[in-house]
């Protein structure tokens, strides 16, 4: 059994939960060597599952339970315990699990002293290594049935998440408790323990490994742009997975990265690709990004953090150092998927229509009552069921600036907390600056607005502003181009009242974590926690000094100015205050803080300037903008579409889905 013990006590290092629970057990489990309970007869469900004496006659001196049960990982398995003062012949039992048609399997002939336990492994095949087992696996919503002489003696039931990964089903106390969840705990008694690991632990660096074969890696290599999912074998913080889905994500980085011939991509990790249900710590996804732009490789994290402290639906971040394919790909983002399952722990379900709108629409503006005049929003829930009159009516009220109609199509309180952050921490890639990096979801005809990739807040996105005009940023009209074309804040801040709630978040923000005091510990703490991994990591896009440099101070480099955290946010709460104070303008009279068209002034003619052959400063200061202006080789036959490269002028026009089709 030595085999068996290491296999499963390698699960996880967490012990029972008393909080848990939620599994059935059946009352008729008093059953002795000599004959079991009368089927159907059943005196009654006990107290929080708990294992009943008889309830006349004599005593039985031995009974044979199911004690712990492990559903979730590499290996499953059923413990049995007899309880009582007698021993129990096992002849005559058998166990099942609630597959229709599966033929119950007859436990092996012999006896189990009393207090003893027994360990059995449940699995398709002879495990080869002696050890006791049964001929099926347990899934994530199962249940097993220990029967005598085909009368049922135990029962144990438990639905998705009840069980998880690395965890087990205990009784407690062991044979006459309820079932709560446990750490597997081999042939031994069940006991209480710590909380399970953390799929995004913020006090630490998770190593997260993913193996590919060798010609899965050069696939990827090979073509890095078309973001083919590759099968691969993951490792997460130690724990073995199985076979996951790779691929690289991303757009300007994923081009700088994939142009450039290098191997540090941003990935996306499907955990349940090619097997159904698997999941990691509760995780279905993982999202790995690369701290392209941000020398300081913390920007996202801290946004995430700040925007959570304002009660924001924001997905959860932690720091991954990352091995690909045995390559060292250095210090990650790992940042929560918005999915499902993040929709169901936020908001109790998620049946709600949910969207992540990419320009045009994505500035929210109406364009008529037929979605099909919404090019860059495509349904990432209910794709085959909604009608979009969700969506519909919320852009009609925006448009028809009716402040009673607001509370019916929007959370409208979420919303003025989503533009402050944004606003407070000159956050441009998002809806009030190049109008995508944000998710609708509906909920009851409702939307929430959810922030998503924030990795280039505190100024990195500069929408063609210099430092002083995002420093100082209108908090009034916090957006790039005119304030009209972003209805969202137009509508909203034109509200007194909901202008001065906006205003509350915004102080909240700045008395709370953007406190220059307070910030400052925070990036010193976070920099403390990562500076080991940042001085090993041979592939990031900054050096070590720039590194330290960015902490306080800017960082220029080829793709821009990045401000320094700790300088550029102090500055910014001074700004902030002073424009609250009216010491400072707030407003620009509608004509906005910062160019339009993804960090480039539109002129009056209405063309686009990526696209006139003129590099002009903004495009310079992000070259990921329009290449086609700044040098770049042109593709054969001077066709831009195809090249791989969403650039703003595509982005503004949609009219090339080879290169802007977005993850």
């Amino acid at each position: 059994m030595r085999a068996t013990w290491w296999l499963v006590v390698a699960l996880s290092a967490v012990g029972c939960d008393s909080g848990g629970g939620g599994s059935e057990v059946l009352d008729d489990v008093g059953v002795t060597p000599d004959g079991g309970t009368p089927p159907g007869d059943d005196a009654g469900t006990p107290p929080d599952g708990a294992v009943p004496p008889d309830g006349g006659g004599p005593q039985p001196r031995g009974r044979l339970v199911i004690n712990e049960i492990v559903a979730a990982g590499d290996l499953d398995a059923i413990e049995l315990l007899v309880v009582g003062d007698a021993p129990v012949a096992l002849g005559g039992y058998t166990l099942v699990d609630d597959k229709e048609g599966r033929a119950p399997a007859p436990l092996p002939q012999q006896t189990l002293g009393a207090g003893e336990f027994l360990w059995i492994i449940a699995t398709d095949e002879d495990p080869g290594d002696g050890s006791l087992w049964v001929p099926f696996k347990l899934g994530g919503s199962d249940a097993v049935t220990l029967a005598h002489d085909g009368a049922v003696a135990d029962r144990v039931a438990w639905e998705d998440g009840e069980a998880p990964e690395g965890q087990s089903l205990g009784r407690l106390p062991d044979g006459v408790g309820p079932f709560v969840t446990c750490t597997p705990t081999p042939a031994a008694p069940n006991a209480p323990g710590q909380p399970p690991a953390l799929a995004f632990d913020p006090d630490r660096v998770i190593e997260i490994r993913v193996d590919l074969d060798p010609a899965d890696w050069a696939a990827i290599l090979a073509d890095p742009l078309s973001k083919t999912w590759q099968p691969g074998v993951l490792t997460f913080d130690g724990e073995r997975v199985g076979e996951v889905g790779i691929r690289t994500k991303g757009n300007s980085s994923l081009n700088a990265v994939g142009r450039n011939g290098g191997e540090r991509f941003s990935f996306k990790v499907d955990i349940d690709r090619f097997v159904d249900g698997q999941r990691v710590r509760g995780e279905r996804m993982l999202n790995l990004n690369n701290g392209f732009k941000d020398p300081t490789l913390m920007r996202e994290r801290l946004a995430s953090e700040i925007a959570r402290a304002l009660d924001l639906p924001a997905p959860r971040t932690a720091f991954a150092d990352l091995y690909v394919a045995g390559q060292h790909m250095g210090l990650y983002t790992l940042v929560e998927q918005i999915d499902g399952d993040f929709l169901d722990e936020h908001f109790g379900d998620g049946d709600g229509d949910l969207y992540k709108p990419e320009p045009p629409t994505g500035s929210l503006q109406w364009r008529g009552d037929s979605i099909a005049s919404y090019s860059g929003l495509e349904p990432e829930s209910n794709e085959d069921t909604t009608d979009h009159a969700a969506f519909l009516a919320l852009v009609a009220a925006l448009d028809a600036g009716d402040p009673g109609a607001y509370n019916r199509v929007l959370d409208v309180d979420e919303a003025l907390a989503y533009l402050a952050l944004q606003a407070a921490l000159v956050s441009l890639d998002s809806y009030a600056g190049s109008g995508h990096n944000y998710y609708l979801y509906e909920v009851d005809g409702q939307f929430r607005v959810l922030p998503w990739d924030m990795n280039e807040a505190f100024g990195v996105f500069t929408c063609g502003c210099d430092r002083p005009a995002l420093v100082d940023l209108r908090i009034d009209e916090p957006v790039c181009g005119r304030l009209a074309d972003r209805p969202l804040v137009a509508r909203l801040l034109d509200e007194a009242v909901l202008r001065s709630r906006y205003r509350q978040h915004l102080q909240t923000l700045i008395e709370g974590p953007l406190a220059p005091a307070t910030f400052a510990a925070t990036v010193e703490a976070t920099a403390a926690l990562i500076r080991p991994y940042v001085q090993a990591d041979e592939r990031k896009f900054f050096t070590d000094e720039e590194f330290e440099r960015g902490l306080r101070q800017d960082v220029p480099s080829g793709m821009g100015v990045s401000p320094g955290l700790i300088g550029f946010m102090g500055e910014r709460v001074d700004s902030i205050r002073a424009q609250i104070a009216g010491t400072r303008p707030s407003d620009a009279g509608g004509a906005g803080s910062c160019s339009a068209a993804g960090g480039m002034g539109m002129p009056p003619d209405g063309m686009h300037p990526c696209g006139d052959g003129q590099c002009d400063a903004a495009e310079q200061q992000n070259p990921q903008l329009c290449p086609r202006d700044c040098g770049a080789e042109v593709p054969p036959g001077g066709d831009w579409c195809g090249d791989g490269l969403c650039d703003a002028y595509e982005q503004f026009h949609m009219d090339c889905p080879a290169d802007c089709a977005m993850p």
